[in-house]
């Protein structure tokens, strides 16, 4: 047994007041004899033996009172099994909630205080708490899960530094990745007891299925740990609150050419309980205020604006929408940014086997208008710069210069050509193969097939197919009876057309194509498109720092709709011009899911606790307590407590009987 409190133990010395009291009383009264006494010996004698003991008796109730209730003021433990022989220590990761709902007003609203103010007190009271014991780590979870500072031994001001520093950030909590990087901590420790304590304020959209799923899965991989960890939960109170939130809709088309326009689609979203009137938003590109207005929200209600922008010069941009929120105690989503790359001009270069002056009698004619049709004026205006040759007027200076080079229907390439084209691609460029009926396939796979020294072609072309009725390849055409299959394409470029608002792949008619097979040799490629009965239509591979595109059709009407088809010019561009490795990373789509203020409800609060296998605690001084019965054992003050009431009352029963017995 142990005491927390020992020094208090000393109050049990004040048992010596009754006992002195008892002995004072007994010296104050003599025995006198008188005449008659003897006739009451008989009966006296009988009750005096009954009054003694019970005087006795009572005696040391009142010597116990005092002595139990100073064993009570202690605050004794009793060791329990549970305990395990471990002396206490153990490693503790503190975990924080840094993510921006925790700027939140505090409480139950009446107040100035914070949220993260809450957090950090409650969790410097841990740390001074816990000072001690092995180990102590702080986990922050604001965004991607950190590690604040260093593991901390027995000294707990750099736990305190490091607490002290943190404060709440812009993006959301990441409850699973922070009990990751906590399990790193407890896994290199070597003490026998191990636990996790989250100091949060438990959002109702931070504690989706999805998280509480992903957090009930690293719990199980506890099980089979040797010194499985305990978790802990500590909610700070919050109040649920108003708030206004501005953000940018995910776009189709971050990466722009020049001349084409982007829409763009604003959210603001009251997440309160009341309307708001009367909201100042504004919305500006690169530093330019473009739009200002006042805008009225509903509760728990949205509003939409649709804007257009046209850049008229290439780089990075960057649009902006801001919001001044009435209520003005969450400012992480007042705002929010989007950046837009508009690509330079494009070179593009293609190469025919003998060019006719007429670019409808060309195999690129509808390939260059669709090229150049975003194009305002010469020059800066333009998304692309086309130009055209032949096999034999091809020199390395015309491929070296360009960004896309173009084989439309190409038999072969001299040699040095195929060089060129490879170095090319090599170091950045894209090569886009169409095939026509003067494609010589044999020369292909071994000129650009795997076992050529340019292995650039990423499958093999075979014989040349069309849309019949039975009949050979060749023979008239069922019109209409093959087209693009639809659905969801993996691939970002394509993904812009599963909106059919940009275009029907599906209306396409496809009459005549080649046949494309992998290679023997394992190579990896993509297939982007396909027909309807399974055929691939377009394959895409990488090569060094570049890209190949091999179509199994013609770049013109001999292989049916698709130069004829609204679709065909934003899919030229899209798949020859645009460039998706310049853009920039966008923030991900859940980092606003804090923006509504509403926590967990009480019962709400147990229920996940349960549901995690974890103990929920309504105070840091609670999970200390909690603590300090793991390190010593269970506190029975309580019952000791209890045993002082039920020695008053009797001390009470006692007394009154013997007063009542000396009365008579």
């Amino acid at each position: 047994m142990g005491f927390l409190n020992a020094m208090l133990l000393l109050g049990s010395a004040a048992f010596v007041v009754p006992l002195g009291i008892h002995l004072l009383n007994r010296a104050r009264f003599q025995s006198v004899d008188w005449a008659a006494m003897h006739l009451l010996d008989v009966s006296d004698q009988q009750n005096a033996r009954q009054i003694e003991w019970r005087s006795l008796l009572l005696l040391l109730l009142r010597c116990l009172i005092p002595v139990v209730l100073a064993v009570c003021m202690a605050r004794p433990l009793v060791q329990t099994a549970a305990v395990g022989g471990t002396g206490g220590r153990s490693t503790t990761a503190l975990l924080l909630d840094t993510s921006f709902s925790m700027q939140g007003q505090a409480g139950d609203g009446d107040g100035e205080t914070r949220g993260w103010e809450q957090a950090e007190a409650t969790a410097s009271r841990i740390v001074d708490g816990l000072a001690g014991q092995a180990e102590l780590a702080v986990v922050a979870l604001g965004g991607e899960a950190t590690r604040a500072g260093d593991v901390v031994r027995r000294d707990p001001r750099p736990a305190l530094g490091a607490i002290a520093r943190l404060t709440a950030s812009a993006v959301s909590l990441d409850a699973a990745g922070g009990l990751r990087l906590a399990e790193q901590t407890l896994d290199a420790s070597r003490e026998p007891h191990r636990q996790l304590v989250l100091v949060s304020d438990f959002q109702q959209r931070d504690w989706s299925e999805s998280v509480e799923a992903a957090v009930t899965a690293i719990r199980r991989g506890w099980e089979d740990a040797a010194v499985r960890p305990e978790l802990h939960l500590i909610p700070v109170p919050v109040s649920p609150q108003a708030n206004v939130s501005a953000s940018f809709d995910a776009i189709a088309n971050e990466v722009t050419l020049l001349g084409e326009p982007v829409d763009l689609q604003i959210s603001l979203e009251n997440h309160g309980s009341q309307p708001v009137v009367a909201v100042p938003m504004r919305f500006s590109v690169d530093g330019r205020e473009l739009m200002s207005r006042k805008v009225d929200l509903p509760a728990a209600g949205r509003s939409q604006l649709g804007l257009t922008v046209d850049f008229e010069k290439p780089g990075t941009h960057q649009a902006l929408v801001e919001i001044d929120d009435p209520a003005g105690w969450i400012t992480a989503d007042d705002a929010d940014s989007l950046q837009l790359q508009t690509l330079p001009t494009r070179r593009v270069l293609m190469i025919e086997q003998d060019p006719r002056p007429a670019l409808f009698d060309c195999e690129t004619g509808y390939l260059q208008l669709a090229l150049e049709s975003s194009a305002r004026d010469a020059g800066e205006g333009q998304a692309a710069v086309v130009r055209r040759t032949s096999v034999a007027e091809l020199r390395e200076a015309m491929v070296t210069e360009s960004d896309v080079v173009v084989l439309a229907d190409v038999p072969q390439l001299p040699d040095d050509a195929v060089g060129w084209l490879a170095a090319r691609v090599a170091s950045g460029g894209l090569l886009c193969v169409f095939a026509g009926e003067g494609l010589d396939p044999a020369w292909y796979e071994r000129a650009v097939g795997p076992a050529s020294p340019h292995p650039l072609l990423p499958w093999r072309y075979g014989e040349t197919a069309a849309t019949t009725d039975g009949g050979e390849a060749g023979e008239a055409k069922d019109a209409g009876s093959e087209t693009f299959r639809s659905g969801p394409s993996p691939d970002p470029l394509l993904a812009f057309f599963d909106d059919p608002q940009h275009g029907r792949l599906d209306a396409v008619r496809l009459d005549a194509w080649r046949t494309l097979e992998p290679w023997a040799e394992d190579r990896p490629a993509e297939v982007l498109l396909t027909a309807e009965h399974g055929q691939p239509m377009l394959v895409a591979a990488a090569f060094g720092e570049g890209r190949v595109l091999q179509w199994a059709l013609a770049a013109d009407e001999a292989s049916g709709s698709l130069p004829l088809e609204p679709v065909f010019v934003p899919l030229m561009q899209r798949l020859l011009l645009l460039d998706l490795s310049r853009a920039t990373p966008r923030r991900p789509d859940d980092r606003r899911q804090e923006s509504s203020l509403a926590p967990l409800t009480a019962a709400e609060q147990t229920t996940l606790a349960q549901r995690l296998g974890a103990t929920l605690h309504a105070s840091a001084e609670a999970f200390l307590a909690h603590d300090r019965n793991r390190r010593g054992g269970q506190e029975v003050w309580r019952w000791l407590l209890a045993v002082v009431v039920a020695l008053l009352f009797a001390e009470m029963l006692l007394a009154g009987r013997l007063t009542r017995r000396g009365g008579r």
